[in-house]
């Protein structure tokens, strides 16, 4: 018989956090962690494949910022 304890141990889901600034991608995965996801993490597109190979990710989904162009015409 699973205890509440047992189920408050046990991830909800793993997530791939994915940012290129350490000190956001710390603080995102430590607020995961606590709220009880099971969490990996990449600095970098080409790590993130990788580590979702690795880590048998099933499902994604994603959130993006990206800066407005800089370019001048």
């Amino acid at each position: 018989m699973e205890t509440l304890t047992d189920a408050r141990q046990r991830p909800d889901a793993r997530l791939l956090v994915v940012e290129d600034e350490p000190n956001i991608l710390e603080l995102l995965s430590a607020s995961l962690r606590y709220a009880g996801f099971d969490v990996v993490t990449a600095a970098a597109g080409t790590e993130a494949v990788q580590a979702a190979q690795r880590d048998s990710m099933s499902s994604g989904g994603c959130a993006a910022a990206v800066p407005a162009s800089r370019s001048s015409s």
